[in-house]
């Protein structure tokens, strides 16, 4: 099994979620599925294992977790393919498909399960929404359609994508990173790993691109990126109200940076990550070191945390 996000409520319950294989067991609670299943269980502050659920059927992969605002549901994000069950919902599709269910709290009730109308894509990270619901952020690989929403162009290779739903699981907007066709040939990817609010409201979006972006679908309007190394890293801040580009930020370097998590601290965000030669973030420089293997030398895989002002 592996454990992919946890989360506390305000009574100190720890609720996990992850995705296993065969069997896993908590408490006096054993749960088994021949193909890949999700599991979300409840931990009480005692130490004592509460409620265990789970997704049946082919492959469920859960990536992300969190809490609604309210603490009566967590919503849980990740993939799936083929045919699989969340509780009375069922879920069949032929491509992997990103899924975002909602579950109680008080006894693990899978209340609903919302997923595309078709779209090969996975959902890779959660918030919740000030106003019930959640954020959803993750990639995409071609059209893109949620219910009730116009589709998000076709993409040649990985797109990152950020989408907003109430708490009954109504989507509300979604918007997309495209291709900077003035660039030439699209065959770069762009990857979504995590998001967070800031003081002002604004949605903040973590990830990574290979090629140049436009961080929305205009690229007459909407802010860009051009890629400086192998890989890059970005923040892009989106109004969440309705899914328009505020801005983005991005790294420099000429070597490979990975994102992980941004956090809101006070006025700034943090943000961290990994990186292997040199890389700037706005007028900060840091160098990973080289290593010496083979007669090559080449650079180090290093950390970094950095703080962005808002």
């Amino acid at each position: 099994c592996v454990l992919s996000d946890m989360a506390v409520d305000s009574s100190g319950n720890t609720y996990v979620t992850g995705s296993f294989k065969e069997k896993i067991q908590f408490g006096d609670t054993i749960l088994s599925n021949s193909g890949y299943a999700m599991f979300v269980a409840q931990l009480h502050p005692n130490g004592i294992w509460g409620w265990a659920v789970q997704s049946t059927g082919t492959d469920v992969r859960s990536h992300a977790m969190t809490l609604d605002i309210y603490e009566q549901s967590l919503f849980v994000v990740g993939s799936a393919i083929f045919n699989n069950t969340f509780g009375p919902h069922l879920f069949v599709t032929n491509e992997t498909s990103l899924f975002v269910t909602s579950v109680s709290t008080l006894d693990g009730t899978f209340n609903y399960l919302r997923t595309p109308v078709y779209g090969n894509s996975s959902a890779q990270s959660v918030i919740a929404r000030p106003g019930g619901g959640a954020y959803v952020t993750g990639t995409h690989f071609n059209d893109l359609r949620l219910p009730n929403l116009s589709f998000v162009p076709p993409a040649m290779w990985e797109d990152a994508f950020v989408a907003s739903m109430d708490g009954e699981g109504n989507w509300l907007w979604i918007t997309s990173t495209s291709c900077d066709q003035q660039a030439g040939a699209c065959v770069g990817n762009e990857e979504s790993t995590s998001m967070t609010l800031g003081p002002n409201g604004n949605l903040h979006v973590l990830g990574m691109i290979d090629q140049d972006t436009i961080f929305g679908e205009n690229s007459t309007t909407d802010p860009g990126l051009s890629i400086s190394g192998g890989t890059d890293v970005f923040i892009w801040t989106i109004n969440p109200t309705d899914g328009s580009s505020v801005g983005v930020e991005g790294s420099v370097g000429n070597g490979n940076e990975q994102p992980t998590t941004i956090i809101s601290l006070g006025e700034n965000l943090i943000v961290s990550g990994n990186f292997g030669g040199s890389m700037q973030l706005g007028d900060i420089s840091a160098e990973s070191g080289v290593v010496e293997t083979q007669g090559l030398t080449l650079p180090e895989n290093a950390g970094f945390v950095a703080s962005l002002s808002i």
